[in-house]
């Protein structure tokens, strides 16, 4: 596997650098990118698990996925690890938000006359 970043590899990967250079176009013949160097002794132990260098942190555990959200909030539904954004993309603006001990409550109530309630923490998670 090859893998080209910006970043510094892990330490149980190895790293290459390789040349590079840019010529000129139109000097007729087809002339190679990078020249392969011969392949030492494969490593004996091998991870076979991707290595995430960094990623996003939406401030809520990372518990959901930006696809699981996303169809959260296409069904009209609430799930553990949403931010109060989100929920109100889901559901809309609430009827009425409380706070207490810094907690924060959103109140909806439907059509029905139906009452939903959902806390968040001091995350506004």
């Amino acid at each position: 596997q090859i893998t080209f970043t910006r970043h510094g590899c892990a330490p149980e990967q190895t790293q290459y650098r390789q040349e590079v250079r840019n010529h000129s176009p139109g000097s007729g013949k087809p002339i190679p990118l990078a020249v392969p160097r011969a392949r030492t002794a494969k490593p004996t132990t091998r991870s076979r698990a991707p290595v995430i260098v960094g990623e996003q942190d939406d401030g809520c555990g990372n518990l959901l996925s930006s696809s699981e959200k996303r169809q959260a909030i296409i069904r009209r539904e609430v799930r553990s690890g949403m931010s109060s954004a989100d929920v109100e993309s889901s559901l809309g603006k609430p009827d009425m938000i409380t706070r207490q001990n810094g907690r924060q409550r959103y109140h909806y109530r439907d059509k029905r006359g139906d009452n939903q309630l959902i806390s968040f923490d001091e995350a506004g998670c």
